[in-house]
């Protein structure tokens, strides 16, 4: 994994507009969404968040507190047909949207903009 700074490159705001303009331009690339589980219960909260969801697949990634929150959350239930067991996970990236599988990977209590700030400062 590598920080970006791809949102600015592509001047967009929003990650649905984002993965959009991505998908769009590199056809020939499989994208995966990755997201902390803290997110997947925050996104529909987020501009055109069904538009995220039926763009690529997502990996959703535990963090510490409370997992199983995200997991009974909106997005969760609204998008549970399309929910890949985590045993099944390495196949996200070749499987059309909407898709998404949780992964207990060891939990790193660091936050998203920690790393990134960390990156920039």
């Amino acid at each position: 994994m590598r920080v970006s700074d791809i949102e600015l490159r592509y001047q967009t705001q929003y990650t649905a507009d984002l993965l959009i303009r991505l998908t769009q331009r590199h056809q020939n690339m499989d994208f995966v969404f990755m997201m902390g589980a803290d997110n997947l219960l925050q996104l529909p909260k987020w501009k055109n968040w069904q538009k995220i969801v039926e763009t690529v697949p997502i990996a959703v990634i535990a963090r510490p507190g409370s997992p199983i929150r995200a997991r009974l959350g909106q997005a969760a239930r609204q998008y549970s047909d399309h929910r890949i067991g985590e045993s099944h996970a390495h196949t996200l990236k070749t499987r059309p949207a909407p898709a998404w599988s949780y992964l207990t990977l060891p939990l790193d209590p660091q936050s998203s903009s920690a790393i990134r700030a960390k990156r920039s400062g």
